[in-house]
């Protein structure tokens, strides 16, 4: 059965860890671009003592704001589902459906996986089918279901310093690293910087040329990685669905798309309840949601008034 109080308990760890990573994410991607490109310059009206204040108000909204119910249902998804819009159109539908309040933890797949190892979890939506398939099999998980798919995309300049607009894949990132033109890697773990090393090393390397000095590492999420991007004029992996939704207005373009080896698949994966006290008859019901007829048509239609194509694609498209 459910156990509020466990569950009130992770999602108080959960809070806290948030609004600190975020708290103290803009201080480091203000120093990164500055050590990549040092021309940029850190943005007027910056205030150490704001960014201090709003850190220990957000902490006290934390402690307020944390409760027991039994209705929590607690998800972890990755930043691409998060940065599109996609989770928040899913989960109000769910939640005007239900009596359930959705808690959603975003985060790489690696950090999601590990969260809901220890229980803290009830269900996730993540896209690392190599590393899901060792959840899975290591017990960790109790039911694995494809939802959704797109493209990872090879995105750089519209200048393009390393000529590869229309390359192959694996020509293509070969040719950024013979000519040493920067490339930003989100090197945190998650489902795009797992697909981003195997591609290295299906390119003919043993591993991600992390050694080299064009080669930078974020370790943020897939927005602010296409951020440090397209401010120091590198090239970088993101999924499809966030560079549309974050791309706008500036000068970055997809130079190698909808390549056979850059298919992106999304799984809902249920926590073992064996292993962990979660809500698993909660956690059935949104897979069960997520699988209807009516929200795959929802999720292949997200995004097309505004961008032009899905962000997603179901599996019957």
């Amino acid at each position: 059965m459910f156990d509020p109080d466990f569950h009130s308990d992770s999602w108080f760890a959960v809070r806290v860890f948030c609004v600190v990573f975020h708290s103290l994410k803009f201080l480091y991607l203000n120093t990164l671009i500055l050590r990549i490109n040092p021309q940029q310059l850190l943005p007027s009206g910056y205030d150490m003592k704001l960014i201090t204040n709003l850190f220990f108000c957000s902490l006290l909204t934390v402690l307020v704001g944390c409760s027991s119910e039994s209705s929590t249902l607690l998800i972890g998804t990755t930043t691409s589902t998060e940065n599109t819009g996609l989770m928040d159109m899913l989960i109000d539908r769910f939640e005007g459906e239900t009596d359930y309040e959705v808690k959603l933890v975003t985060a790489g797949t690696g950090a999601a996986l590990k969260m809901a190892e220890r229980g803290d979890l009830d269900l996730l939506l993540v896209h690392a089918p190599e590393a899901e398939k060792h959840f899975m099999e290591s017990g960790y998980g109790l039911d694995r279901t494809k939802i959704m798919q797109n493209w990872f995309v090879l995105v750089g300049p519209k200048d393009d310093p390393a000529d590869i607009n229309g390359l192959g894949i694996h020509e293509a990132l070969e040719k950024i690293a013979m000519q040493g033109a920067r490339f930003v890697s989100r090197g945190d773990d998650s489902g795009t910087h797992k697909k981003e090393q195997a591609l290295w090393r299906s390119s003919g390397r043993s591993k991600a040329p992390i050694d080299r000095d064009w080669y930078y590492s974020t370790g943020q999420g897939m927005s602010a990685t296409l951020t440090v991007a397209q401010q120091t004029g590198a090239y970088s992996i993101s999924d499809k669905g966030t560079w549309l939704a974050t791309n706008r207005g500036t000068d970055q373009v997809v130079h190698v798309d909808q390549n056979e080896d850059l298919v992106n698949v999304y799984s809902l994966i249920i926590v073992n309840p064996g292993l962990h006290k979660i809500n698993e008859v909660g956690a059935k019901k949104f897979r069960d949601f997520l699988v209807r007829e009516d929200i795959q048509l929802e999720i292949s239609r997200f995004g097309v008034s505004k961008y032009g194509e899905p962000l997603f694609y179901t599996f019957d498209d």
